[in-house]
């Protein structure tokens, strides 16, 4: 009799901590699953917002992810305020907002560089022209 009680109670005790244990673990995968989830959420926001030059003179030149097109575009970038969707690099953004993976990102960005007049300088007229 008592024996057997002891047994019960000893394995309910077993399930009741192994129970507890997964808890940190189940805990952690849906702090993860959310942290992820805002991620993605916030990438789209980034990526969606529209070119954004900003108040500022300066002429500095950064790229903007065109969701309607799918594609990164170079742009002069006034200096201050704006929003996120301004990368220092063509493969951030490609990588950021293109989804692409690094070497697909640098393979595409060569491409774009060209398309803007390969070593781009923003104070070429034909290139000031073209990113405005």
């Amino acid at each position: 009799g008592g024996a057997h009680l002891d047994k019960a109670a000893f394995l309910a005790k077993i399930r009741k901590m192994t129970t507890m244990a997964r808890l940190p673990a189940c805990l952690f995968l849906l702090l993860l699953s959310l942290a992820l989830s805002q991620a993605r959420f916030n990438r789209k926001k980034v990526c969606s917002l529209p070119k954004d030059v900003g108040p500022c003179k300066a002429s500095m030149p950064k790229w903007w992810y065109n969701k309607n097109k799918n594609s990164c575009f170079l742009f002069i970038y006034g200096g201050c305020q704006g929003n996120a969707n301004n990368f220092e690099h063509c493969e951030d953004c490609m990588r950021k907002c293109g989804g692409l993976n690094l070497r697909k990102a640098k393979f595409v960005c060569k491409k774009l560089e060209k398309q803007n007049g390969g070593n781009w300088n923003p104070n070429k007229p034909s290139n000031a022209r073209r990113a405005k």
